[in-house]
C-alpha cells in the first residue's frame, strides 16, 4: 500500500487519553507510512511536556492560542503533508488494524473522497454504553444500499488531499461546534456523499460524568444548529426525522435487551436527545447569527472574537490581504448622513460590531442577535498567536510618544512576536509617502493601524495597494489605552457593555459629542426607521388579477 496518511488530532487539557490515542496509532500492525499533527488549542498546561516518548511516526505538536477546534484542525490540514488527511479525536482509540482498513476502502473506491469510519463505544461505565448504543445504531440507519453515509463524524474520518482547497478554510471557522456537518453539506452541495470504511473501527471513550454527559446535549444542539441549517438546506433527508429517530431507538432497544445493564440507558438516551431540541430552540432565541447583516446604512458582520483572531491570523499567514475594522454607534450615525463613510466601511472585508449601540441596534431593526466585539479584549490573544505563527507586526498611528510607549509594552508583553516597526499616525504627504517606502521594505503579515474614524479606513484602503497581501486591522484608540494615556474600563463594565459611560465621565470634554449626541441620534434614526416601514403593514399582500 503506497499511500501516505496524516493524522490530525485537536487536543485542549486532556492529555491522558491523548496517550492511549497515540498509543494506538503507534500500536498499528502493518501500515506505518504516517505522520500525526497534534494541534494544542490552548491548553493551560502545553501538552508537548507530557509526550516524552518515542513513536513509530514523526509527531509534531503545534501550540495556538484557544481559537477553537475548527481552528485547530485547519492548521494540522496546514501542516501535514500526506495524501490522506484523518481527523481523530484525542479521545478516540483505533484499532491495531484501523489505517490498514482505511487503507483498503481508499484503494478500492479511487474517486470517493471522504470516509467515514466505524464508531462505536466502550462499556466500561454507563456514559460510553450510551455513547456506543447511540452510535452503533446512527451509522446503520443513515448508510445507503451503494455503501455510502450521509453523516461525518470527525472522531474518526479521513479525506483525500484532492478535496482539500489550500487557499480556503477546510472547517468553517464560524463553527462553535458542526464543523464536520458543514464540511458534508459541502460536499452534498457539490454531489459527493462519504463512504463509510466499515471495517476500519475507533473506539469513542468519552470521560466525564452522567450529568455533564446529558446537560452536554443541550450545547451541542445550542452550537450545532446553525451547521444544521445548512446541512438541511443542501439536503432535507439527511437528518433523521421522527421515524428515522424511531428506527434508531428500535436499534438500540434490540441491542439492550441482549445486554440488559444497557437498558437504563435507553431513557437517559431519550432525556439527552430532549435537551438537544431544547438547545436548538434556545439557540434560535438567543443565538448570534453569523454573516453580515443591514443596520441603517452599513453593514456589520456577525463575528466572535476568537472567529475574528483566527480569520485575522490565517489570512495574513496565507498573505491573503483583507481590510478590518469596526462599527460603533458613533460611526453608524456618521455613516448613514455621509454616504462616502457608508460606502468605505462597506468596502472592507469584515466590520466588526464594536458596543452594544450596534448590537442593540442590530437586535431593534431585524431581530438580529450579534455579539460585541472590542480591540481592547482579543489584541492580546492576537498577539500571541502572531508570536507563535511567527507573523510580522507593524504599527501605525497615534502621536509619537503614544505609539512608541505602545510598541514597547507589546514587546514586554511577547518578546517574541516579530515588530517589524512602528510609526506615529499624524502623516502629511510627505510622511506618508516615506512611510509607505518603510512599510514595502518591512513587509508585515499585519498592520495595527489607530487613527481614529474614518481616517485610519482611507489611510489602510489607500496603502492596501502597494501591500496586496498584508492584512490591515483598524483599532481606534487602542495605542492609547496601551500606553497608558487613556484608562482601561474595568473588566466588569466592559463585559456589561458601559465602556461609553466610563468613557465618558473620565474624559467628558472629548466625548461629550460622541455620546450625548450620538446615542440620541441613533435612538432617532432607529425611531425613523420604524416609522418608515409603517405604510408597508397596510399594504395588500397580494392583488387581485384579471
Amino acid at each position: 500500500m503506497g499511500l501516505t496518511f496524516s493524522a490530525v488530532i485537536p487536543i485542549r487539557g486532556n492529555s491522558g487519553q491523548l496517550r492511549d490515542c497515540l498509543d494506538s496509532l503507534s500500536g498499528q500492525t502493518r501500515l506505518r507510512d504516517f505522520e500525526v499533527i497534534v494541534v494544542d488549542d490552548g491548553s493551560e498546561e502545553p501538552v508537548h511536556k507530557d509526550l516524552g516518548r518515542d513513536y513509530i511516526f514523526p509527531l509534531k505538536v503545534i501550540r495556538q492560542v484557544p481559537l477553537g477546534v475548527s481552528a485547530a484542525r485547519n492548521s494540522g490540514i496546514h501542516n501535514s503533508t500526506g495524501e490522506i488527511v484523518l481527523f481523530v479525536d484525542s479521545d478516540v482509540v483505533l484499532d491495531v488494524d484501523f489505517l490498514e482498513r482505511l487503507a483498503e476502502s481508499v484503494e478500492a473506491f479511487p474517486d470517493d473522497l471522504a470516509f467515514q469510519a466505524s464508531l462505536r463505544s466502550g462499556k466500561g461505565n454507563l456514559v460510553e454504553r450510551m455513547e456506543c448504543l447511540r452510535l452503533t445504531a446512527t451509522l446503520p440507519a443513515l448508510k445507503n444500499g451503494a455503501g455510502y453515509v450521509k453523516y461525518a463524524n470527525t472522531s474518526a474520518f479521513a479525506v483525500r488531499r484532492s478535496l482539500i482547497d489550500p487557499q480556503r478554510d477546510f472547517f468553517d471557522l464560524s463553527a462553535v461546534r458542526g464543523e464536520d456537518t458543514r464540511v458534508l453539506a459541502d460536499m452534498l452541495r457539490r454531489g459527493m456523499e462519504p463512504r463509510l470504511a466499515a471495517r476500519a473501527r475507533a473506539l469513542h471513550r468519552p470521560r466525564m460524568a452522567l450529568f455533564r454527559y446529558i446537560t452536554k446535549h443541550f450545547w451541542i444542539g445550542y452550537h450545532t444548529t446553525p451547521s444544521r441549517d445548512i446541512l438541511l438546506a443542501e439536503c432535507d433527508d439527511v437528518l433523521l426525522g421522527n421515524n428515522g429517530r424511531k428506527v434508531v431507538f428500535k436499534h438500540m432497544l434490540a441491542d439492550a435487551v441482549n445486554h440488559p445493564a444497557e437498558l437504563l440507558a435507553l431513557p437517559l438516551i431519550a432525556l439527552a436527545y430532549s435537551l438537544e431540541r431544547f438547545g436548538r430552540t434556545a439557540y434560535r432565541l438567543l443565538g448570534l447569527r453569523h454573516g453580515p447583516h443591514e443596520i441603517l446604512t452599513v453593514s456589520v458582520d456577525g463575528i466572535r472574537a476568537d472567529e475574528l483572531v483566527a480569520r485575522i491570523v490565517t489570512s495574513a499567514e496565507r498573505g491573503k490581504g483583507k481590510l478590518i475594522t469596526y462599527l460603533t454607534a458613533w460611526t453608524l450615525v456618521q455613516a448613514t448622513g455621509d454616504r462616502s463613510m457608508s460606502t468605505l466601511l462597506r468596502n472592507f472585508d469584515i466590520c466588526y460590531p464594536d458596543g452594544m449601540g450596534v448590537v442593540l441596534s442590530a437586535l431593534l431593526l431585524g431581530g438580529r442577535r450579534l455579539h460585541k466585539v472590542t480591540a481592547n479584549n482579543f489584541i492580546n490573544k492576537l498577539c500571541e498567536q502572531a508570536e507563535l505563527q511567527k507573523l510580522s507586526v507593524a504599527l501605525v498611528g497615534a502621536k509619537e510618544e503614544i505609539i512608541g510607549i505602545a510598541a514597547n509594552e507589546l514587546k514586554a508583553r511577547y518578546p517574541g512576536m516579530n515588530l517589524v516597526g512602528f510609526s506615529q499616525g499624524y502623516l502629511n504627504d510627505t510622511d506618508d509617502a516615506a512611510l509607505r517606502k518603510k512599510l514595502i521594505s518591512w513587509k508585515p503579515h499585519l498592520v495595527i493601524v489607530g487613527m481614529g474614524q474614518p481616517r485610519q479606513e482611507k489611510w489602510a484602503w489607500r496603502t492596501r495597494e502597494v501591500l496586496p497581501g498584508t492584512v490591515f486591522l483598524c483599532v481606534g484608540g487602542l495605542f492609547d489605552y496601551l500606553s497608558g494615556d487613556k484608562p482601561t474600563p474595568p473588566k466588569l463594565i466592559r463585559k456589561v457593555g458601559l465602556e461609553w459611560l466610563f468613557i465618558l465621565l473620565r474624559r467628558p470634554r472629548r466625548f461629550w459629542k460622541r455620546y450625548l449626541f450620538g446615542l440620541p441620534m441613533l435612538a432617532l434614526l432607529i425611531a425613523t426607521d420604524y416609522i418608515s416601514r409603517v405604510p408597508a403593514l397596510f399594504q395588500p399582500r397580494y392583488q387581485k388579477t384579471n
